[in-house]
């Protein structure tokens, strides 16, 4: 069985497609369970081991402070590039 830690190891190897297709594959998941509430799955993934815990939903004042929120332009190469660079 794989440590979480070697888990987070592969998934920041990975390419964009094959996040992709492992995001499609936990969507797939979750639709198998929509007859449970978003609650139960949760508490089911956390008993899995897949998660650890769950944040609190957002409030009002986060979520107006999230869309009150203001763009910034950075010069140069996409952010997404210089991280996977850096991680080469």
């Amino acid at each position: 069985m794989a440590t979480r830690e070697a888990l987070r190891q592969m998934v920041n190897t990975l390419p964009d497609s094959e996040l992709d297709a492992a995001q499609e594959a936990l969507q797939r998941l979750f639709e198998r369970h929509e007859d449970q509430t978003r609650q139960e799955y949760k508490q089911e993934l956390i008993r899995s081991g897949l998660l650890i815990s769950t944040p609190p939903p957002p409030t009002d004042e986060t979520i107006r402070r999230f869309r009150g929120r203001k763009r910034i332009t950075v010069k140069g190469k996409p952010l997404s590039d210089r991280i996977v660079e850096e991680r080469r």
